[in-house]
């Protein structure tokens, strides 16, 4: 399953078949993009006993096993596309997921992925798309020579 249409090999950010920007980068343009809130996406993946005693012998003797390569692989890749789809259910209006973050953990004979990052909507999104906006956003203003900042409430309603 190919998932990815650009490479991220130079640092660039990735694009996905839905056209969501994946980025590992903490950073974003805060003019253009408002985080929604952080999405994960989670696999699970057994592994054959087949696969477990072939990679014992592999490791044994120094070799690279490409069974549990590809496992490896097709968990990873299934966990990201996890993690679109939680952030395509979770905030509709999705554009580009940032800070991706991806753990793989082994215990006996599963293989875990958690891929985690935070959901990113355009700025012009939040004013004609409230079911899209964040819980709290801040707002800062400046009156005389402090400065003041407040906090404004937004709720969604999500049918």
């Amino acid at each position: 399953m190919e998932i990815f249409k650009g490479k991220g090999g130079d640092g660039s950010n990735i694009v996905n078949s839905n056209n969501i920007i994946l980025s590992t980068l903490m950073t974003y343009d805060v003019k253009k993009y408002e985080p929604s809130g952080i999405v994960r996406g989670t696999k699970v993946h057994g592994v054959s006993l087949f696969r477990s005693i072939v990679g014992n012998l592999s490791s044994l003797f120094g070799g690279k096993n490409d069974a549990i390569n590809k496992k490896v692989d097709d968990v990873y890749n299934e966990s990201i596309q996890e993690l679109i789809n939680s952030a395509l259910i979770m905030y509709p209006g999705v554009k580009m997921i940032s800070g991706i973050e991806v753990t793989l953990s082994e215990m006996k004979n599963i293989i875990i992925c958690v891929a985690t990052g935070t959901a990113l909507i355009l700025t012009s999104d939040m004013e004609t798309n409230p079911s899209s906006a964040s819980v709290s956003s801040m707002e800062t203003s400046s009156s005389g020579s402090r400065q003041q900042t407040r906090r404004r409430r937004t709720t969604s309603i999500k049918k």
